[in-house]
């Protein structure tokens, strides 16, 4: 599986304005395309230098072994406290560093060596510690231009525990179902394995006068066991096969668009990526960002797919002047309730609050959708079980009725 790497680019905006950023690729052709897709004309390119082995080795093992979600939030949530309380920011960085230990530790002690050497706080956070979105590091960058890193800080503990908690939301709905697929397949291969082999036997010769399911089932029993683990090798290297490709580039857009076409599945994708964008553009707005670079930032956080390919599109209306309202209306980004907020927070000043509030209610939307997905799944789950392991029973019972009846 690609890593993905951080490359610096320079490059014009639809509005001709220079924007200076990062953007993550798993090659330099990635990161051009994915720039293009976003509207941008690329000037230059480079990929971020290491900035020595031991820096390469830290985030070699942030990558290998991570650093939980608790330990994340427990680091943002205290620095937020201690730079509101006016401690210095390097010495908050040691306090912290201290009092979770480990690799925590060690990733503060370099971001205060780079501190120390001059680089910004985003460059060196982002090279410290490689663990956070990327929104986090350039909301950073913001926060110490203004003075309000606690804020930001604070925010950004916000938005990911609700990422944290949507994400946790799903495996939960899904876990059940998904056992009972996997244990009806454990069950069914044991009755390949071990039951239908010994009624094989017991029929002997008389199997060769069998048809349809019944010599279907004893015909697939006695090669499952003649070739039991050709087979476990075979379905473990497709499962490998489809789990690399399920977490490169092409493969997650592959399963994307499958899945934004599938109903209620697409209905359930599509407001945790309204939810989730409509919190980042409320987290960056209340942070001091101005519209445009807010927009450019959710944008950036948004997976590909359609909902990423009409936001990019009213991202461009935007900087042709039209409102937020039309420029989001006309793309079909959000619903027309979503629209009617939007309007009332710009006439207002409050659109970072309009946008907290539309990221609520694509939160309980999605809840809900979760609801009707988990009540769809498990009957379908439970009936798969039930007609696999049922034709299993009824080709055996088939096959001893029609060696009786030849008997007889």
């Amino acid at each position: 599986m690609a890593t993905e790497r951080i490359f610096r680019f320079k490059a014009k905006g639809p509005s001709g304005a220079t924007v200076e950023d990062v953007v993550s690729a798993v090659d330099r052709r990635a990161a051009l395309r994915r720039l293009e897709q976003d509207g941008l004309l690329v000037i230059n390119i480079n990929e971020e230098a290491a900035p020595g082995a031991s820096a390469s080795a830290l985030t070699a093992t942030f990558r290998k072994r991570g650093v939980t979600m608790a330990q994340k939030l427990i680091l943002l949530r205290q620095m937020s406290l201690m730079l509101r309380a006016g401690v210095d920011l390097l010495e908050a960085l040691e306090t912290v560093g201290v009092g979770m230990g480990g690799d925590v530790q060690a990733g503060l002690k370099e971001v205060s060596v780079r501190l120390r050497r001059g680089e910004r706080l985003r460059d060196a956070l982002s090279q410290g510690m490689p663990v956070f979105p990327n929104y986090v590091y350039a909301l950073v960058d913001l926060g110490q231009s203004t003075g309000r890193l606690d804020q930001v800080f604070e925010n950004a503990v916000k938005q990911m525990e609700f990422e944290d908690r949507v994400q946790r939301d799903v495996v939960t709905a899904l876990t059940y179902p998904m056992f009972l697929v996997v244990a009806g397949m454990g069950a069914v291969a044991f009755l390949f394995y071990e039951v239908v082999p010994r009624f094989a036997e017991m029929i002997g010769a008389n199997t060769k006068n069998l048809d349809g399911l019944a010599a279907f089932v004893l015909g697939a029993g006695m090669a499952f066991r003649a070739n039991g683990p050709l087979v476990l090798i075979v379905v473990t290297g497709v499962a490998a096969v489809i789990g690399a490709f399920a977490a490169s580039p092409n493969g997650r857009a592959f399963f994307s668009n499958v899945a934004n076409g599938t109903p209620v599945v697409g209905t359930l994708m599509l407001s945790r990526q309204r939810a989730t964008w409509a919190r980042i553009m409320s987290f960056a707005l209340a942070s001091g960002l101005g519209l445009l670079e807010a927009t450019d930032l959710a944008l950036a956080s948004a997976p590909e797919g359609r909902f990423r390919r009409g936001l990019s599109l009213a991202n461009r209306a935007l900087r042709k002047g039209k409102r937020v309202d039309e420029a989001f209306g006309e793309r079909g980004v959000l619903a027309t309730l979503d629209l009617s907020l939007l309007r009332a927070g710009q006439r207002s000043g409050a659109l970072p609050d309009m946008f907290a509030y539309i990221g609520d209610r694509y939160e309980e939307q999605l809840k809900q959708t979760l609801k009707r997905l988990t009540t769809l799944i498990e009957p379908l789950a439970i009936a798969f079980v039930a007609i696999a392991v049922g034709a299993v029973a009824i080709g055996l019972v088939t096959a001893m009725t029609s060696v009786y009846e030849t008997v007889s």
